[in-house]
């Protein structure tokens, strides 16, 4: 999914996507909001006592959490961030089992490898 920002910061400008994220035991699939800010002061973002200035920051959030999970630097970071992102959940769906097929296929490759080195061991 491509993004395309306007070329001047936009206070306050939202663009979001899905992502997933494949582990050896898990597969995230991710809705990801982004906000950029100007100039926001910590106070007028956050309860927290104690953070830094939003200043040409992109505040992360996650799955409609009120709560950011990361922050990226300047207006353009989201045009190079990650070149899988997807539009709509079914799309991170249906690519997310593309990539575990490949895994899949990879690891059974894999495990006959190594069952054929074990055999090996075991031949006098």
């Amino acid at each position: 999914m491509e993004i395309k920002l306007p070329t001047e910061p936009v206070d306050q400008y939202e663009v979001a996507w899905w992502i997933f994220l494949i582990t050896a035991k898990q597969v995230y699939i991710r809705h990801q909001q982004l906000v950029y800010h100007m100039n926001t002061p910590w106070k007028d973002f956050s309860d927290e006592p104690h953070g830094a200035d939003l200043v040409d920051d992109w505040m992360v959030y996650e799955d409609e959490k009120k709560r950011a999970t990361g922050r990226g630097p300047g207006w353009k970071w989201p045009e190079g961030t990650n070149d899988r992102r997807y539009a709509t959940k079914e799309e991170v769906v249906s690519e997310a089992k593309k990539e575990l097929r490949k895994d899949i296929t990879f690891y059974r490759s894999e495990i006959t490898e190594c069952q054929a080195a074990l055999l090996k061991l075991d031949r006098p």
